[in-house]
């Protein structure tokens, strides 16, 4: 499902698209339902986070390991 505007009326919020291929910079989809059904069109990748823009998160796994003694398990 598109979520921005690129051109209406056909490819606008909320229209349906299956994707066919992905490419690296490019996403070829087919209209689905609507105003130009079955046309084959190329998205453009939209970066969803600005490259400008720090984040400020750090990633860890944190594991909890409890090890016994094997001679300790049958008292």
């Amino acid at each position: 499902m598109l979520l921005r505007n690129l051109i209406p009326p056909k490819l606008c919020n909320g229209t349906r698209l299956r994707v066919k291929t992905l490419h690296r910079n490019v996403i070829e989809v087919t209209i689905f339902p609507g105003c130009g059904m079955g046309e084959t069109v190329f998205l453009i990748r939209i970066p969803l986070i600005p490259s400008d823009y720090v984040t400020n998160m750090r990633l860890g796994i944190h594991t909890i390991v409890t090890i016994m003694p094997r001679n300790n398990m049958h008292k």
